[in-house]
């Protein structure tokens, strides 16, 4: 018998394998999840209130749940720490990693934003865990010269 984190993490693995062959949506449901993370700091000890957080958001949607129906729970019974470490490792995720220099930027380099993020409001550019995060919207970048996202800095 099925337990009930199985449940949901076999409901996620069976969107993502639904979509093997198609990598722009792959592309479009880890920039999600990660957005997810960069917006609410998840970390490593977190990874409860992701796993539950992701399934609110995304069995929310019927364009989701309508090719993906959802599988009966008990929500109380889910491990939701192993469902947020399976996303974490099947979609490669960064988490939030809070350090103690956050507010010390001597040892931060400056970096130019990518063409696309040029002048535009979204645009974080700091380093976290040695990683630059370029906005909540686009983690690592738009892909292209520009940016369907883009809003100047009027």
């Amino acid at each position: 018998m099925e337990n009930q984190t199985d449940k949901v993490i076999n409901w996620f693995k069976g969107i993502w394998e639904r979509h093997q062959y198609d990598k722009g949506s792959r592309d479009e449901f880890r920039e999600r999840v990660q957005m997810d993370i960069n917006i609410n700091h998840f970390t490593e000890e977190e990874l409860d209130d992701l796993g539950k957080w992701v399934w609110n958001d995304w069995t929310d949607y019927k364009s989701i749940t309508s090719l993906n129906p959802l599988p009966e729970i008990k929500t109380e019974l889910v491990k939701w720490g192993d469902v947020g470490n399976y996303l974490t490792k099947t979609l490669n995720l960064i988490l939030w990693e809070w350090d103690d220099d956050d507010d010390d930027d001597e040892d931060e380099e400056d970096y130019d934003p990518p063409v696309a993020c040029n002048g535009c409001y979204n645009y974080h550019g700091k380093i976290y865990n040695g990683n630059l995060l370029v906005c909540a919207i686009h983690p690592n970048g738009s892909n292209n010269d520009t940016c369907p996202d883009y809003q100047g800095s009027n």
